[in-house]
């Protein structure tokens, strides 16, 4: 159940990484948005939510 746990948090990370880099890559060919302000804010939550669904999962179980 820990397994699974640390499983989802590294793929919540992954496709974090991932929006950055995306986003990151957008900021620098010159393409601003209001997306810049509310990518990270939105990585932010994911990541937020899934560390704490990962916590009481591994409580939980």
């Amino acid at each position: 159940m820990i397994a699974i746990a640390i499983l989802a948090t590294v793929v919540a990370a992954i496709m974090a990484l991932r929006l950055s880099v995306a986003v990151i890559r957008r900021f620098y060919l010159g393409i601003f948005a209001s997306e810049m302000v509310i990518a990270p804010m939105a990585v932010g939550a994911v990541l937020t939510t899934m560390a704490a669904v990962g916590l009481w999962w591994t409580t939980a179980h």
